[in-house]
């Protein structure tokens, strides 16, 4: 739910590009760790209709 509607929902989306980096130094579980290496860390909510 978001705001207390019923009709929506909240999607959380984070979206890293990196350079010169491996995948497999994926996922950090600290959400404020820096990661030398990422040059875009996206980090948004989305609503959609439930």
């Amino acid at each position: 739910e978001a705001n207390g509607r019923k009709d929506i929902g909240a999607l959380r989306i984070r979206t890293r590009a990196t350079r010169d980096l491996p995948c497999t130094e994926f996922p950090v579980n600290d959400a404020t760790a820096q990661t030398q290496g990422v040059i875009l860390d996206l980090d948004y909510w989305a609503l959609l209709p439930k």
